[in-house]
């Protein structure tokens, strides 16, 4: 198989973009992800993988929870700032404002849409793994489209 052409037709799969929020109490980290899938509809879960060795991995692995936020499409400033995965300082996440989760993990007041996840399994695969997460709540309190990876020159987040 030839690696370029491998790598061209790989990155025409669609993907979405996501900030990531993840932790416990004191320690809140956000990150951008990408790779996101639904894989049951009852009851709904969905696949998130996230990139092994990562502050972001570590964090969902000893909280168990996650928030996937959805963002507007002017918001590309944003995800590129949590490629580098950061904290959350005076309540806010980079330069957005967070409100309280039903799982102890804020998310972004701005959201377009969001996901409330708690993790029902964890699956390795190769330099990801795969959390399988139970939706434990979710919001659409914006009715704009959110951003896509295909908006941006990007070809992977996460």
């Amino acid at each position: 198989m030839d690696a370029a052409t491998r790598k061209e037709v790989l990155r025409l799969v669609p993907y979405g973009l996501y900030a990531v929020l993840t932790g416990t109490g004191d320690e809140v980290l956000g990150f951008t992800g990408s790779w996101l899938t639904q894989c049951s509809f009852d009851p709904p879960l969905l696949a998130v993988g996230v990139r092994n060795g990562s502050r972001g991995h570590a964090l969902i692995e000893s909280s168990g929870v996650l928030v996937l936020n959805f963002v507007r499409r002017d918001r590309q400033g944003l995800l590129q700032a949590l490629f580098q995965a950061c904290g959350v300082e005076d309540g806010r996440l980079a330069d957005c404002e967070l409100v309280p989760g039903g799982l102890g993990v804020p998310r972004l007041a701005e959201a377009v849409a969001w996901v409330e996840c708690r993790v029902a399994g964890v699956l390795p695969t190769g330099d990801h793994t795969l959390f399988i997460c139970d939706v434990v709540d979710v919001g659409r309190p914006v009715g704009e489209p959110p951003l896509l990876m295909a908006d941006t020159p990007w070809h992977y987040a996460g």
